[in-house]
């Protein structure tokens, strides 16, 4: 699978070169897309070929990027939420986008904190290490979340009952 995933890597991967990769190399059957851009999404549908899998990178975005051709997600929530995340991206995929935008509004705070209160990984970690599954230790050059962010992330949890 391809990343592109331009916040970490201050390039994204253009189409043209995952359209090349995807005829040259038969191993590479995705894309991961965290761009951010509904219209990365149409080019991409446009560029790659129809059994190419382009996932979506960022949970919040699951429901527009699958509206406009993705096939898929790469998600964080689901290391919290797992059945809820298998339910919108398969009402996404069978287009019942009611009931994928009801889904998406209900949890919408949730996906945007676990991407917005520090770099990712560090709030997945630190919410799991909450619930106690593990220790919130972190691999340098990553470091511990702020007592506030891990204040507010557990405020978060508390609201949809995961701590």
């Amino acid at each position: 699978m391809l990343y592109s995933v331009p916040g970490r890597s201050s390039i994204e991967i253009a189409p043209e070169t995952a359209a090349r990769l995807a005829a040259d190399c038969p191993t590479i059957v995705a894309i991961k897309e965290a761009g951010g851009s509904v219209d990365r999404i149409n080019q991409l549908v446009q560029a790659l070929p129809a059994d190419f899998g382009i996932l979506c990178g960022d949970d919040p975005l699951t429901l527009p990027f699958v509206s406009c051709g993705a096939t898929g997600l790469v998600s964080v929530a689901s290391n919290l939420i797992p059945e809820i995340i298998v339910k919108l991206v398969k009402a996404c995929l069978s287009g019942k986008f009611p009931e994928a935008l009801a889904l998406q509004k209900q949890y919408y705070p949730l996906m945007r904190g676990l991407m917005s209160l520090d770099v990712n990984p560090v709030p997945i970690k630190t919410a799991v290490a909450l619930q106690g599954h593990c220790l919130p230790d972190l691999r340098l050059p990553l470091a511990p979340m702020s007592d506030a962010n891990t204040a507010s992330l557990s405020t978060l949890l508390k609201s949809y009952s995961l701590l």
